[in-house]
């Protein structure tokens, strides 16, 4: 899986999530429409954060379901999973399967290969030292959000909250049968919702955004597994190397916009 410049950013951050209010002319409208962050959501989720942020090195899976609506209005489901390797600050090895493609997603701190397997074609980047430039890069110049791309950020609680007006507690919910926290925030043009592990690690468990403003409100589902915050990837996890006989393919950059992105 954001990231998405500040001005246009509207994840979760999914994603993938400081608190901002509006300058107001007075006391009264102040007080009305200032942020209502409940603080217990605030901490349990910078807790996860900071779980995420003090992993070297972590890898994990999603079951990630999209919801699209039909002309007619029938509302349908594409999926898709992610396996996931992260190395901070320079590394992510991605694999990605599900209906629409399957890709490889190999990023070293120096080069970043975007592999399409179905149609077979490559892309390969140059790209800047760290993971949070890298996110920005894609987001910037080329209008690509990469899902979740928020929980490998240097700090994920900063990212997802950049845009947050409330949030809630909503007490103990399950995920399958891990107890978990359930978060609930709100933004203007999504809601979002994140159910964190109660157990001795704070690893995020599932995550629903729903997106207000498209026609029938869409949801798309992010469902954590495998989380291995001690992991020890290979030397050669995240060597990059281009797939031969394979088209190589340029991407398309974008011109600049203040219009909002959404993610996923």
């Amino acid at each position: 899986m954001h990231r998405i410049p500040k001005p246009r950013r509207i994840v979760i951050a999914v994603g993938l999530i400081g608190l901002i209010g509006f300058l107001v002319a007075t006391k009264g409208r102040a007080e009305d429409e200032a942020p209502k962050i409940d603080p217990n959501a605030d901490a349990a989720l910078k807790q996860m954060g900071k779980t995420l942020t003090d992993a070297k090195a972590f890898s994990y899976t999603a079951n990630l379901t999209m919801d699209y609506v039909l002309p007619d209005g029938q509302k349908l489901q594409t999926a898709r999973t992610q396996q996931v390797m992260v190395r901070r600050a320079d590394g992510i090895a991605a694999k990605v399967i599900g209906d629409e493609f399957h890709l490889n997603f190999v990023y070293d701190g120096k080069q970043l290969l975007l592999y399409n397997l179905d149609k077979p074609s490559y892309a390969l980047l140059d790209a800047p030292p760290t993971i949070d430039e890298m996110f920005e890069l894609l987001a910037e110049q080329y209008g690509l959000v990469i899902p979740l791309a928020d929980m490998l950020f240097a700090d994920p609680h900063k990212e997802l909250t950049e845009l947050v007006k409330s949030s809630q507690d909503m007490g103990v919910g399950y995920v399958n049968e891990t107890e978990c926290r359930h978060l609930a925030f709100r933004q203007d043009t999504v809601d979002w919702q994140i159910w964190i592990d109660q157990g001795p690690v704070a690893t995020p468990r599932k995550l629903v955004i729903t997106y207000k403003e498209k026609p029938e409100s869409p949801q798309f589902t992010a469902v954590f597994s495998n989380w291995n915050l001690a992991a020890q990837p290979t030397a050669d996890a995240f060597k990059i190397v281009p797939p031969p006989s394979v088209e190589r393919i340029d991407l398309v950059k974008v011109l600049p916009t203040t219009q909002p992105t959404t993610r996923p």
